[in-house]
């Protein structure tokens, strides 16, 4: 007998372990978003973004723009990004409110993203977080969201 019987066992465990943790890591991992937000929920449903997403709401007249390379598939799950600024007008100093909500729904026939924000420097936070939840998913061709629904309560931490 040589060595390899004495390890067979623990190394059929090890590479047994590392499969087992790789398929449930990528099943049931939640999506990276940094930083943190302060609360968040989410679901456990798959949404497919279209590529003409378009800007809507308050903040479309600051020349705010927002979109995906185009492809030929015809029926989108979110097809509308709205921003909401309260305060249009603050400036970007120490204290300034940087927080925001976000909200990605699906509702029947279309779906929604909205990030409500005090300030403009918000609704970029609220931006960041979002683009950060989209993923490209190369055999289809599209921009998903992963486990949505999703509410987003942001804020910086310092």
């Amino acid at each position: 007998m040589g060595w390899c019987c004495c390890y067979k066992p623990t190394l059929l465990i090890i590479v047994f372990t590392f499969f087992f943790s790789q398929s449930f890591a990528a099943k049931f991992s939640l999506p990276f978003v940094w930083p943190l937000p302060a609360k968040f929920s989410f679901g456990n449903q798959t949404l497919s973004v279209d590529p003409t997403l378009s800007l809507i709401g308050n903040a479309a007249n600051n020349g705010y723009s927002f979109g995906f390379v185009r492809t030929d598939k015809a029926a989108y799950d979110v097809n509308k990004l709205n921003v909401v600024v309260h305060n249009k007008t603050e400036e970007l100093q120490l204290g300034v409110d940087e927080s925001y909500n976000l909200f990605i729904t699906k509702a029947i026939g279309s779906g929604k993203v909205t990030i409500e924000a005090n300030t403009v420097f918000g609704a970029l936070r609220g931006l960041e977080t979002f683009s950060q939840l989209c993923s490209f998913d190369y055999s289809t061709k599209t921009v998903q969201i992963y486990k949505a629904p999703w509410s987003i309560q942001g804020k910086p931490r310092f």
